[in-house]
């Protein structure tokens, strides 16, 4: 099996900036439908919509999900696996929440985030909500 190295998320979905917005909490997936970064990539890895269902962080992820994304397992040692795939997430979730920041900064550092561990990460569509500008602003 060869691990995915490309993801892309769908902007008409994806749940950014906070939960100022009234799409729903930022989650994995929120009952709206909606899903942040790390819950467009779960998806891209197999995970069902289902599973993500009401989950902030991908290790509240059922234990036949806890690898869902083993991205960086091109580490040999386990713990490091895990130290780094945990880093990831904190700061992709960082940038995916953060309600001061526009989308075109949010999706340029979620990309430089994602390629420095040896990922694409790609966004198509029309913004949920419109283009989020300066300080929230649409």
């Amino acid at each position: 099996m060869s691990i995915k190295k490309s993801f892309t998320v769908d902007r008409s979905f994806w749940r950014r900036g906070g939960d100022r917005m009234g799409h729903g909490r930022t989650l994995l997936r929120n009952k709206q439908g909606n899903s942040c970064c790390l819950g467009h990539i779960a998806s891209q890895c197999g995970v069902p919509w289902s599973d993500m269902m009401g989950i902030e962080y991908p290790e509240g992820l059922p234990s036949v999900h806890e690898r869902y994304c083993s991205l960086l397992n091109r580490f040999v040692d386990p713990e490091i696996l895990q130290m780094a795939t945990y880093a990831l997430e904190d700061m992709a979730t960082d940038v995916n929440d953060d309600k001061t920041m526009d989308d075109g900064t949010r999706e340029a550092r979620l990309t430089a985030i994602f390629a420095a561990a040896g990922v694409t990460l790609t966004f198509h569509g029309e913004y949920l909500g419109g283009f989020l500008g300066v300080e929230g602003q649409l």
